[in-house]
């Protein structure tokens, strides 16, 4: 795999589907792109890019409709978040990725995956079922009720007491999005027009499922039975970790991460 060398701009934004849209790219090697969830932006991979950097090109960027992407609309345009991955990896002339998603992310990166699979080495989902749209997952998912506070929904109780500072960074970062109902993300896991069992059954990029065992959003057995559906795929379940296990526990996380991309060169 060719490594790229691509130096730190300031303030960048690529005009995507007529959507001003804010990315950061930093390091040298094999590219890993992240995709973040829907309470946080692009800053939550604080804790992975210093350790990531070392050894691999990162590129962390807003959603469209999150941190700096500002959009027109507090519409959760899903359907677009692969394809305005795609258009940003070609303005930049990245031909091939890994990808890193949380949460909401896990849209956009299955969804990529499906898409445009000569463009993706592997796939890292954290926390996410990535928007899977068989029975079996979105029945699951409708007898789940995480709590209605964002910060009970994501932290596990004991981080929240015993990291107050990183509890409120966490809680600032998300409020550099605009306001939108929760409903609004919730109800793309929701749906059975998402990917299915037999789109699936052919699915090849190697992929990392990684969960919290106090995932109240995305519980560890729902996440189980994603990865039962994604052919050759690996389970890590990480101790006293909720859905936003890769800020609670980063260097759990990125040792998975780390591991998995090695098995996978």
């Amino acid at each position: 795999m060719a490594n790229i060398i691509i130096k730190e701009k300031e303030m960048p934004y690529e005009n995507i589907n007529g959507l001003n849209m804010y990315y950061e790219i930093r390091g040298e090697g094999p590219v890993l792109t992240f995709a973040h969830g829907a309470s946080g932006n692009r800053l939550m991979w604080w804790q992975q890019l210093p350790y990531f950097t070392k050894n691999y090109t990162c590129l962390t960027f807003d959603h469209r409709g999150w941190g700096s992407s500002l959009d027109t609309t507090t519409e959760v345009k899903a359907n677009s978040f692969s394809s305005d991955l795609k258009t940003l990896l070609d303005r930049l002339k990245i031909t091939t990725t890994s990808l890193i998603c949380q949460s909401m992310g896990g849209i956009t990166g299955l969804n990529f995956a499906l898409e445009y699979p000569k463009r993706i080495n592997n796939l890292v989902l954290a926390d996410t079922t990535g928007g899977i749209g068989d029975p079996s997952i979105v029945n699951a998912l409708t007898n789940v009720s995480p709590p209605d506070h964002p910060t009970q929904r994501a932290l596990t109780e004991h981080f929240i007491k015993t990291e107050p500072s990183r509890t409120l960074l966490y809680e600032q970062i998300g409020l550099l999005n605009p306001p939108r109902e929760r409903s609004a993300v919730s109800s793309i896991f929701r749906n059975l027009d998402g990917p299915s069992a037999k789109q699936l059954r052919s699915f090849a990029t190697p992929t990392l499922f990684i969960v919290g065992d106090q995932d109240l959003i995305f519980p560890p057995e729902i996440i189980s039975k994603c990865h039962d559906l994604v052919p050759n795929s690996k389970l890590e379940v990480i101790r006293n970790g909720a859905h936003a296990c890769h800020f609670e526990h980063p260097d759990i996380f990125n040792n998975h991460v780390t591991s998995f991309l090695q098995q996978n060169k």
